[in-house]
């Protein structure tokens, strides 16, 4: 199979290498040479893919693509015997989120470069969630629900993710039975490459949530209500003693092995979105046996695997820990026999932000089994890079430096000095793992703290200025390609973010203050950096709205559908939902192309105009006093009601501008940016 994955990846080539699995107790590999025949041998198939990555990225000037193939610069044969191994018993890879999110729209084409990606980096347990809206489907029409209520109980895919870690259902949903059926296909065949290339898929077992659609059907069970979800509709959950519970449970993965294939391992987080109804030891026991009895009833070796949360001590208890393996976010957590994967999180929600700890990451002791949870691709993609690099072996500041070489093709000294700048700014940590809040993606407001909630604010420990100098460099440093230019786009976008936080934050402040000079400036010049933004964000489709929907609306079978997926896509990134009154507003916020300019841009230019018309008379000098989560309520002014209107006619109506898409270059609106950005005072 090792064979066939070189030949998909470097056709031209594959005839130069010879495959040899060396049976050993240890995933051991190695690359050499005998002749003109590349050698890459190992004790797995994992083990010979990360053989031929290695190969090609020491010897070759190899790096991944935009979207993860392959690519070297010349054929160059080793000079040594060179080995390595894979230390990390658990290896994990993707999330919830991102199949609503960077993997929504992927086509086959897309997800087999990423499974290549996946074992070329040692990933041995990939999610896998493309099927399920089907599997889920099947299991209400086999516990006799009607078709019209099991398809509306099927979120649209871009929420879809969300309604499988138990948050809601039923969101913006599927309005076609064939469409949810043809997701069968495409995840069979993800699913089947996955195993020939030796991973085990962790497949995703029902936690108990149904909802109000299930009590409407007349199906009887002990139910209890769950609170609601920032303001979703309220699930219900099957109490765990009741014989539904065994039945809706061993019925859906019955369904997943039917459709879709088994596997060893399933997720399964009841608590993941919700506090748990009980506090009661007897609670915690029944949910915890219920769940892991429907798993090893239908795969006798079955492990659960769930994210740690305040309930999860209580929650094993009760049951076989050797049967547990626990996600965390503690590189010290520690819950006896059950074995404890450490999580590698960034990019929530895909929002556009370069983020993370790279500290985390770089000498991550090997011996430590890693999930790396990224919900999004593109934005920030040398630290997912880095991180599934830590989940394959031992990374340290070398190889990041080579890397990063590697992927903008360039040897030049001030490559690494752009990526020093990187190393102690936006990836120096220090404030959780969340991105640092943008003024742009904020609802405009008097009272900023935050754009999305959780986000790490608007406070830096570090000057921002420092990154116009990492653009500067790398701009300077004769590096070249797709890679690069998506990379400096990234990094110009997020530099040009903190000026624009200076900029809105200033004129906010100018308002309050009665100073119309400041105001006027700064309001002006906040809302030009959109303009500009927009501009430099359209030179990378990657990075554009109209490529993102071009995609969505391909995934329908037909226009009805084509023009559903696309109506998630752009609730998704604006209201997220629900539509009446939505607490979660831009938690999928992007920085794309056409977006800042027909959405941002509109929303912060009727925020000015109000102010300035209010300026003497001081309308709106008086702050919102429904907050949630440091942000105002949705609908908490006069004018945020009038702005809600103008967000929801933007969804229904917005129409994109495929034909600016890449039309400039990176690299000659980059320097146009920083020439009038770059030597700029941050206020």
């Amino acid at each position: 199979m090792i064979e066939a994955l070189i030949k998909r990846a470097t056709p031209e080539i594959a005839d130069r290498f010879v495959c040899v699995i060396e049976e050993n107790e240890h995933e051991q590999w190695f690359y050499d040479r005998d002749g003109d025949k590349i050698i890459i041998s190992g004790s797995s198939a994992l083990c010979l893919a990360c053989a031929y990555k290695s190969f090609l990225f020491d010897c070759c000037g190899g790096s991944f693509t935009q979207d993860h193939a392959v690519r070297y610069e010349e054929l160059r044969l080793p000079a040594q015997r060179t080995e390595g191994a894979l230390k990390r018993r658990y290896r994990l890879c993707l999330s919830y989120e991102f199949f609503s999110c960077a993997g929504c729209w992927w086509d086959w084409e897309r997800w087999e470069k990423e499974i290549d990606f996946m074992a070329m980096n040692g990933v041995n347990m990939p999610l896998a969630m493309v099927g399920t809206q089907a599997v889920w489907f099947k299991t209400m029409m086999d516990c006799g629900m009607s078709e019209e209520f099991a398809l509306a109980e099927i979120s649209g895919p871009a929420y879809w993710g969300w309604q499988l870690s138990a948050s809601f259902d039923a969101f913006v949903p599927q309005v076609k039975r064939e469409t949810v059926e043809s997701t069968v296909s495409l995840g069979r065949k993800i699913i089947e490459r996955e195993k020939e290339l030796g991973m085990t898929p962790v497949m995703h077992a029902w936690s108990g949530y149904i909802s109000r659609l299930y009590i409407k059907a007349k199906l009887r069970a002990r139910i209890s209500r769950v609170p609601s979800w920032f303001n979703f509709a309220s699930q219900y959950q099957v109490m765990a003693r009741d014989t539904v519970f065994s039945r809706i449970g061993g019925q859906y993965l019955k369904n997943t092995g039917l459709l879709l294939g088994d596997s060893d391992y399933y997720i399964a987080d009841p608590f993941y979105a919700h506090e748990p109804l009980k506090s009661k030891n007897e609670y915690f026991a029944g949910c915890a046996t219920a769940l892991l009895r429907c798993m090893t009833n239908h795969a006798p070796n079955a492990r659960w695997i769930m994210h740690e949360r305040e309930s999860t001590a209580s929650l094993i208890k009760a049951i076989d820990k050797s049967r547990l393996i626990i996600i965390s976010d503690k590189d010290d957590a520690d819950h006896g026999e059950a074995e404890v994967i450490r999580r590698l999180s960034f990019n929530g929600c895909d929002v556009t932000a370069m983020h993370g700890d790279m500290s985390e990451v770089i000498g991550l002791d090997e011996s430590v089994s890693v999930a790396v949870e990224s919900d999004g691709a593109d934005s920030n993609e040398i630290m997912r890079l880095s991180c599934l690099e830590a989940a394959a072996g031992g990374f340290d500041k070398e190889r990041l430096t080579t890397m990063v070489g590697n992927r903008w093709r360039t040897e030049s000294r001030k490559a690494a000095d752009a990526l020093e700048i990187l190393l102690k700014t936006v990836w120096s940590g220090g404030r959780g793992r969340r991105e640092y809040a943008s003024a742009i993606r904020m609802r405009p407001t008097l009272q900023p703290e935050h754009a999305s909630i959780g986000d790490s604010g608007f406070d830096l420990p570090f000057d921002p200025r420092e990154l116009f100098d990492a653009v500067g460099l790398m701009l300077e440093c004769g590096a070249s390609g797709h890679e690069f230019e998506c990379d400096l786009a990234d990094t110009l976008r997020q530099a040009m973010v903190f000026r624009a936080n200076s900029l809105g934050l200033s004129a906010i402040q100018g308002y309050i203050d009665k100073n119309v000079e400041s105001f006027e400036k700064n309001s002006n010049a906040f809302l030009e950096l959109i303009e500009d933004l927009d501009r430099l964000m359209m030179t990378k489709k990657e990075f554009s709205l109209p490529y993102h929907l071009k995609s969505a609306y391909s995934r329908g079978l037909d226009d009805t559908e084509g023009q559903n997926f696309e109506i998630n896509l752009l609730a998704q990134i604006t209201l997220f939902g629900p539509m009446r009154e939505p607490v979660l507003y831009d938690m999928c916020g992007r920085e794309w192309g056409d977006f800042l300019k027909s959405f941002y841009l509109m929303r912060w230019r009727s925020f000015f105009e109000v102010l300035a018309v209010n300026f003497k008379k001081n309308r709106l000098s008086d702050k919102n006093k429904n907050r949630h989560y440091g942000r105002d309520d949705y609908l908490g002014t006069e004018f945020l009601r009038r702005l809600a209107q103008l967000e929801k006619d933007w969804v229904a109506h917005y129409a994109p501008d495929h034909e600016a898409v890449e039309k400039e270059e990176t690299v000659e609106v980059a320097q146009y940016i920083m020439k009038k950005y770059g030597n700029g005072v941050i206020e």
